[in-house]
Order: C-alpha cells, then structure tokens, then sequence
C-alpha cells in the first residue's frame, strides 16, 4: 500500500489498509513516521464519504 493509490482503493470500496511498513522503516525517526502518518490520513480524506477515519474526525 502507498499514497500513489490509496484513493483508488478507497473509492473502490476498502475500508481499511495495511501501512504499517510504510509508515516505519528501521531507524526511522519519531518526527518521520508522523509526518508520514499525516499524509496518509490527508490521503484518506481524499474520499472519506461515510466512513469514520479518525475519533476526532
């Protein structure tokens, strides 16, 4: 799973995704993986017509 497809999966219908590896490679900082983390959730929101992404919203 990456960012270059990850609307393409959610408009076809996904509701979730395995990013785990994409997030986090070893050695990778803190600051890293939450900059990653937030633009995968921006990606999401690309198409987030009923589902819940975040508590928050």
């Amino acid at each position: 799973m990456s960012g270059a497809n990850i609307c393409e999966w959610r408009s076809a219908g996904a509701a979730g995704f395995g990013i785990s590896s994409a997030l986090y490679k070893a050695g990778g900082s803190a600051e890293t993986v939450s900059a990653k983390a937030d633009a995968f959730c921006a990606l999401l929101k690309c198409n987030q017509s009923n589902l819940e992404l975040l508590p928050n919203g």
